[in-house]
């Protein structure tokens, strides 16, 4: 299975037009979608959620325990 299949990349990795400021901006990054919107979401690796919520744009944020004391902000 390759959680890749569902999501579509809206946004790479790198420079690009920031979307609510209208200023080039490093992207440091990747934004993706699930395609189609109420298909089902794949989990990349095991972890756990620790805080999500609603950015100011309309994005979700949060952050994720990817294992053991690693984590990542997304």
């Amino acid at each position: 299975m390759n959680p890749f299949e569902i999501f579509r990349l809206t946004s790479p990795f790198g420079m690009r037009m920031h979307p609510v400021d209208h200023v080039k901006r490093f992207h440091r990054g990747v934004d993706l979608v699930i395609s189609p919107a109420n298909g089902a979401l794949k989990a990349f690796t095991a972890g756990e959620v620790l805080h999500a919520k609603m950015g100011v744009t309309g994005s979700g944020f949060g952050h994720i325990c990817c294992s053991g004391s690693t984590s990542a902000p997304f």
